[in-house]
């Protein structure tokens, strides 16, 4: 631990409870609020649905957060230098009969493992009190790909202009911009951390973080805070005295090429889903259509489809399906049945991370056949948009529009169910 971590932690235990005693009160009458204003979460709409999300937050204090968090069921880590601070953490969740995970730790080095978090909070927490070079990283290193660092802290403008104690901040500048980095506490050694905005982006991008907003909260006219003299709100509606950033953990090379064939396999899967439930709607004896240059009549060839890959799964896993479709034809529910049971083991094999290149020996018309993984799972997708298409063909020469199965209807049927990925 540095030094100044070291005087952080003094700082805090030493004013933890008068820090409770007149700050906490408010804090915890309103949990989902940002900054020293107490903007509500639900005029600035930064968290969406946190339900099932493992969320850590960065420098806790009293747990007004992760206790509002927790109540809406998140999987909540809180961390804090203070040990007093978590003590009065402890005593919220108690009362709010909520659970949360709540460890001592510096956020210079977090004792968790890599890809552990899908959200990282801080509203004036160790993102303010610990230094970026450090905190910065490690918010990436135990984000899982996709996930979302937001923290509140003092705006860039707070900290170039004068301050009184009475009169807040003036509208004079007396600090250098490019000067920014550690700033001093008073006596003790205690720091907080800024720089300034470019730096920001800077070190958000060496560190796989994309920037998704950065919010500069304005005040309503008259606001009042429990932290700065009243002069401070006139001040913050003609400067920003507060920045939210909000950056989002980007995918790596391995992340992006899985999310691709998740998404290639996933379309697979909704249009040969799509084609059987349309099918539903015919007649029995339109089942038995034909027409020439296609596999042979659409029940038989969607039974085809389906039971092929059954194989191609077995091939790819070495393990046989929950039920073999063991008839030429089937049923438009067992098919459907035995559909989903594909999709969802194409979304495990992917996610087992098997290498691509890697050579199989499987069987083929009683003979033994080598096979490389990469090429059986092309020829999975070419499979199944060949024998769709016959089964379109056959609709089409018998005077019956198909179904739109193309990627676009597909996308916009993401679209329409609100589904990231679109």
């Amino acid at each position: 631990m540095r030094d100044h971590e070291r005087a952080n932690r003094e700082l805090w235990n030493r004013q933890s409870d008068r820090y409770q005693a007149e700050h906490g009160k408010p804090i915890t009458a309103a949990p989902d609020a940002w900054g020293i204003w107490r903007l509500p979460e639900s005029q600035l709409r930064l968290l969406a649905d946190v339900r099932d999300l493992d969320v850590l937050e960065l420098g806790c204090g009293g747990g007004q957060w992760s206790a509002w968090l927790a109540e809406r069921g998140a999987n909540v880590t809180g961390i804090d230098i203070s040990s007093r601070q978590l003590e009065h953490a402890r005593n919220l969740l108690r009362r709010k009969g909520v659970s949360a995970r709540l460890v001592a730790s510096s956020a210079e080095s977090l004792p968790f493992d890599d890809r552990s978090f899908d959200l990282i909070l801080s509203d004036h927490g160790a993102m303010s009190w610990a230094d970026p070079a450090r905190t910065v990283p490690e918010a990436a290193r135990v984000l899982r790909p996709g996930g979302r660092l937001i923290f509140c802290a003092t705006s860039v403008f707070m900290l170039l202009v004068g301050w009184d104690d009475e009169a807040g901040p003036s509208n004079q500048l007396e600090r250098d911009y490019f000067g920014l980095g550690a700033i001093s506490e008073g006596e003790g050694g205690a720091l907080t951390f800024c720089r300034p905005h470019g730096e920001w982006i800077k070190l958000f991008r060496d560190n796989g973080l994309a920037v998704e907003a950065l919010h500069e909260p304005r005040p309503e006219s008259g606001a009042a805070s429990t932290f700065y003299p009243a002069p401070t709100a006139a001040w913050a509606r003609r400067w920003p005295a507060e920045m939210i950033w909000v950056v989002r953990r980007e995918p790596e090379d391995d992340d992006v090429r899985e999310r691709q064939l998740q998404r290639s396999l996933a379309y697979h899967a909704w249009a040969t889903t799509r084609l059987i439930e349309f099918c539903r709607g015919l007649r029995p004896e339109q089942l038995k259509l034909t027409a020439t240059g296609t596999l042979g009549s659409i029940e038989r060839t969607l039974t085809h489809l389906v039971s092929s890959e059954q194989f191609y799964l077995r091939d790819l896993t070495g393990e046989d399906p929950p039920k073999w479709i063991e008839s030429r034809i089937v049923s438009l529910d067992e098919l459907d049945e035995r559909a989903a049971e594909n999709a969802a083991r194409w979304s495990e094999y992917v996610e087992s991370g098997r290498n691509p290149d890697e050579t199989l020996v499987t069987t083929w018309r009683g003979k033994p056949k080598e096979v490389v993984r990469w090429g059986s799972l092309t020829q999975v997708i070419v499979h199944g948009t060949e024998h769709r298409t016959h089964v379109c063909t056959v609709l089409g020469a018998n005077g019956i529009e198909p179904p739109d199965v193309s990627v676009g209807a597909y996308q916009d049927s993401l679209r329409a169910r609100g589904v990231a990925g679109k």
